[in-house]
């Protein structure tokens, strides 16, 4: 449980220095917004699936952490495709796109990461 706290505290920490370091950086907003979501992402999964096993007892961490990251992911297409199709200007549907494009195969990494180390542990019969 405390490695679930410890990965957490460690994604919040690698998302703000990432903005903020971009920011100092150059005014180019695009990398440190990709690399600061993915790291967001993770915190929030990490913090949905501490907070959930800590009140739960019996419930699987890995059935969460899917779980919380499968709402997240419906989450996020759907906004990008409402950004994409509402969008008006002249970088419309940009935010979209890029979410689409970097930030919704982030998180399909993260659930076949989370299968295969859900399979490998998981008790032998």
């Amino acid at each position: 449980m405390r490695k679930i706290w410890i990965g957490s505290l460690i994604s919040l920490m690698i998302s703000v220095s990432v903005n903020l370091i971009g920011k100092m950086l150059n005014d180019d907003m695009i990398t440190p917004f990709i690399i600061g979501s993915n790291a967001a992402i993770l915190f929030l999964d990490l913090l949905l699936t501490g907070a959930v096993t800590q009140i739960w007892k019996n419930v699987s961490p890995y059935r969460v952490f899917a779980i919380s990251n499968i709402v997240i992911g419906i989450g996020i297409a759907s906004y990008a495709v409402y950004d994409i199709k509402t969008d008006h200007g002249f970088l419309a549907g940009i935010i979209g796109s890029l979410m689409l494009a970097f930030i919704v195969p982030f998180i399909v990494v993260l659930l076949v990461a989370e299968l295969l180390i859900w399979e490998r542990k998981k008790p032998k019969k």
